[in-house]
């Protein structure tokens, strides 16, 4: 299991959770993907992931408030779905390169 899919796994958990959307995608972000980097993605979302940082600023504390949080509350309801969409198709990209964990799913599930 990769580092990347854990904590979009994680992140799963989060967006799902509750609190209001911008509250569960900051916490998404802080929680599990602030620590990843584009060294740990796949060729197919590198680009995606730089974007999602980039343009969900990460950082560390500004006048007692942490820049990540500041910038998700400055966007719109489009812009805060069209960040947590882009997780998830993220997260399903990652999905495609467990294989490992997709056969011992299927196992559990065949008849004996």
């Amino acid at each position: 299991m990769s580092q990347a899919w854990e904590k979009f796994h994680l992140s799963m958990y989060i967006l799902v959770g509750a609190g209001t959307q911008r509250e569960r995608l900051v916490k998404a972000y802080k929680s599990n993907l602030a620590h990843l980097s584009k060294k740990d993605m796949p060729s197919e979302i590198k680009d995606e992931f730089v974007k999602l940082s980039k343009n969900i600023s990460s950082g560390m504390e500004q006048d007692g408030e942490c820049k990540i949080t500041k910038t998700v509350n400055s966007l719109d309801d489009k812009e805060v779905a069209a960040m947590i969409n882009s997780i998830i198709r993220m997260y399903d990209a990652l999905t495609r390169y467990q294989p490992i964990l997709h056969m011992h799913q299927r196992e559990q599930h065949q008849p004996v």
